[in-house]
């Protein structure tokens, strides 16, 4: 029973590998992509499609809400929202330092993603519980709060730009809102990653001096 067990274990292993591999590889490509047209866009006059920024607001108008339940017609406002504006010709700085923070986030990713696949091939060579297998889940953790953090200043420090700069009729921008916390709890999953990494790393140190007492 072990040998199809641990041959069926191997199996998925090799499945992840590649799959993880694949994306990858697609992510490098289209980050080269990505770093490309932003340099082009930056220091040549090349036509490109206008950046775009998020950007917080509120509708100042009034709508209706209409419903067969209800006899007497009612209103709603629209208080909270967020979505994406296209500008023909944006300041230079906050291009460049969207690009710069998109391109820290990207670089971040791809370091995790190598993580993973150093795991997944010291797996698949039945060498799981080291303490390099735990200092890469760290990293992973790590990596996972720094792309939060530079998305975060992405974003704020456009909707803190914008909000007094962008005019438009039953429009509000604003620079705060319920969703500046949008995915917080992606920054509680890397801090339990970086707890199971730190106990990881506990165990397979104390295996390894079991090993050299015995």
């Amino acid at each position: 029973m072990k040998a199809p067990n641990m041959f069926y274990g191997r199996g998925l292993i090799s499945f992840l590998l590649t799959v993880f591999r694949i994306v990858f590889f697609l992510s490098v490509f289209a980050t080269s992509i990505l770093l490309i047209t932003n340099m082009v866009s930056m220091f040549t006059n090349v036509p490109l499609s206008p950046p775009n920024f998020p950007v917080l607001f509120s509708l100042t108008n009034e709508g209706v809400f209409n419903s067969s339940s209800v006899i007497e017609e009612s209103s709603f406002v629209f208080n909270e929202g967020m979505g994406y504006v296209s500008i023909v010709n944006p300041s230079k700085g906050m291009v460049v330092f969207r690009v710069i923070l998109t391109m820290l986030g990207a670089v971040c990713m791809l370091v995790s993603l190598r993580q993973t696949i150093l795991i997944l091939e010291a797996v698949k060579e039945a060498r799981f519980l080291i303490i390099k297998n735990a200092l890469r889940l760290r990293w992973i953790a790590l990596l996972g709060i720094a792309m939060f953090f530079f998305d975060k200043l992405s974003t704020l420090v456009s909707y803190a730009y914008f909000s007094d700069k962008l005019e438009l009729s039953g429009v509000a921008f604003k620079k705060f809102n319920y969703f500046i916390l949008l995915n917080i709890e992606f920054i509680f999953y890397c801090l339990f990653l970086l707890v199971i990494a730190e106990a990881f790393r506990v165990g397979a140190q104390l295996q390894e001096e079991t090993k050299l007492t015995i």
